[in-house]
C-alpha cells in the first residue's frame, strides 16, 4: 500500500499545472494600444495561452491582430468583457468564427463571455461606444504546435503512471493469495 501512496504523490506531483502564459499584454502596465494610441500594434503568438488585457475609457477604441508563428496552430480562446453600466460597446474581428458559428461580432451591454473558434490570423476591435462606463476585457488566444513531442516530464509522467498500475496490479493479486 506504501508505495502505491509513494507512486501517487509523485504523479500529483508531475501533473500539478504549469502556467503556461507565453504572452501576456496588459495595457494599465504597458500602455494604451489600437486607434487611440497610433497604427494597431501586430502580436506573433507562441505556444500556450496569449492573453490580451484592456480597458476601454471615454472615445477609446482598440485594434490589435494577432498572427501565429510560423508552424503554430491558434486553436480558439474567449473574449471576456467586464461592465456593469449602460449603454453599450461593440467588439468584433476580421472574420473570425465563434463557437457554434456566426462570425465573432457583438455588442457589450453587460458582462459577456464568448468562445472563438480556430483561426489563423485576424484583426480584432473592442470598442466602448455610448458605454457610460470604463469597460474592461481580456482576450485569450490558445496556441500550440501541432508538430511538438512530448517533453520529458509528460513523458516522465506517463512511465510513472504505467509503472504505479503495474505496481498496484502485482500488489492486488499476491493479495488474493
Amino acid at each position: 500500500m506504501k508505495i502505491t501512496k509513494i507512486i501517487c504523490i509523485i504523479s500529483i506531483l508531475f501533473l500539478s499545472p504549469l502556467s503556461n502564459a507565453s504572452f501576456i499584454y496588459d495595457e494599465s502596465v504597458d500602455g494604451d494600444m489600437g486607434a487611440a494610441a497610433g497604427a494597431s500594434p501586430v502580436w506573433e503568438l507562441t505556444v500556450g495561452t496569449n492573453s490580451i488585457i484592456g480597458n476601454l475609457t471615454q472615445g477609446d477604441i482598440d485594434d490589435f491582430r494577432v498572427i501565429a508563428s510560423n508552424g503554430l496552430e491558434i486553436t480558439g480562446g474567449t473574449f471576456e468583457a467586464l461592465f456593469n453600466g449602460s449603454g453599450f460597446g461593440f467588439y468584433n474581428s476580421s472574420g473570425i468564427p465563434v463557437v457554434g458559428g456566426g462570425i465573432f461580432q457583438g455588442t457589450i451591454a453587460e458582462d459577456t463571455l464568448v468562445e472563438i473558434d480556430s483561426f489563423s490570423s485576424g484583426l480584432f476591435r473592442t470598442d466602448r461606444d455610448s458605454a457610460d462606463s470604463d469597460i474592461t476585457y481580456r482576450y485569450d488566444f490558445h496556441v500550440v504546435d501541432p508538430n511538438a513531442v512530448p517533453s520529458p516530464s509528460n513523458f516522465a509522467f506517463l512511465l510513472i503512471a504505467a509503472t504505479g498500475l503495474t505496481v498496484r496490479k502485482v500488489l492486488k493479486k499476491s493479495s488474493q493469495h
